[in-house]
């Protein structure tokens, strides 16, 4: 899964408190570019942010997951290699569906480390005796379509014009995996 002497350990961050060298490592993570085009239009508030105001901010943010939101760390040491989690959807025909997101840093990818947290996120899924998982990725990334087919899932659909990134509509792949 990753090279020989390489440590990453998947971490539920639900119930674990990361230190402040990885918050800010994943706060890194998600103002990478890659990151950025896919969860942003504009720049999210924290890009402006200094330390001490993004630990504040996750510091803040970090409460017990209230039955909606799991997330998971890939971790080596106090980098945060990767992220993933599971968004329960909490209208009540839908209870017994997520919505999955991840992201690897991109000197990481292709080593099994997005594949460990989608698994991970998907056991969680499993645990919480959920049915479905949904999943989306733009319709160019075609190492996500890749790992989310690996993963199981199945490709539902193409979402045209689905999202506006860079100041143009962009094209969304979807995909479901029943549990």
């Amino acid at each position: 899964m990753w090279e020989a002497g390489e440590m990453v350990g998947i971490i539920y961050i639900e119930e674990f408190e990361p230190s402040d060298a990885q918050v800010l490592s994943f706060f890194e993570l998600l103002a990478s570019p890659d990151q950025l085009e896919w969860d942003f239009e504009d720049a999210p508030d924290f890009v402006g942010m200094t330390g001490p105001q993004r630990l504040a901010a996750f510091r803040q943010d970090k409460k017990p997951a209230i039955g909606q939101r799991h997330r998971f760390w890939a971790v080596d040491g106090q980098q945060v290699a990767g992220t993933s989690g599971i968004y329960v959807f909490g209208e009540p025909h839908r209870r017994h569906c997520a919505d999955l997101g991840f992201g690897v840093r991109q000197s990481r990818q292709r080593q099994g480390v997005g594949y460990a947290l989608v698994t991970a996120a998907l056991a969680k899924a499993r645990e919480l005796g959920l049915l479905r998982v949904e999943a989306a990725c733009l319709a160019e990334n075609l190492p996500a379509m890749s790992l989310l087919q690996k993963a199981g899932f199945r490709p539902e659909g193409l979402a045209v014009g689905m999202i506006r990134k860079g100041g143009r509509p962009r094209d969304v792949r979807t995909f479901a995996l029943m549990l």
